[in-house]
């Protein structure tokens, strides 16, 4: 295992040796896949169940769909 791992930094290092490298958080992972999953199942008139069913607020839900992730008419059905 050790051998597996040496080999990948190395492979790194040669590959992006010097570039900065953003490596996201858990926390973040997560909200990006919550907003994609609110997107996706927003119909314009279950912000309540959607809250309801990912356990957040309702203001919350309206934040992610207001977000950039968001089509225009989402934006306009959440205000």
């Amino acid at each position: 295992m050790e051998d597996l791992t040496e080999a990948l930094v190395t492979r790194v290092v040669q590959r992006l040796g010097g570039v900065q490298v953003y490596v996201p958080n858990q926390r973040s992972l997560e909200r990006d896949r919550l907003v994609r999953e609110v997107n996706r199942r927003f119909d314009g008139r279950n912000i309540r169940l959607l809250a309801l069913e990912f356990g957040v607020s309702v203001r919350y839900i309206r934040r992610l769909l207001a977000s950039d992730g968001a089509t225009p008419s989402q934006k306009t059905l959440c205000k």
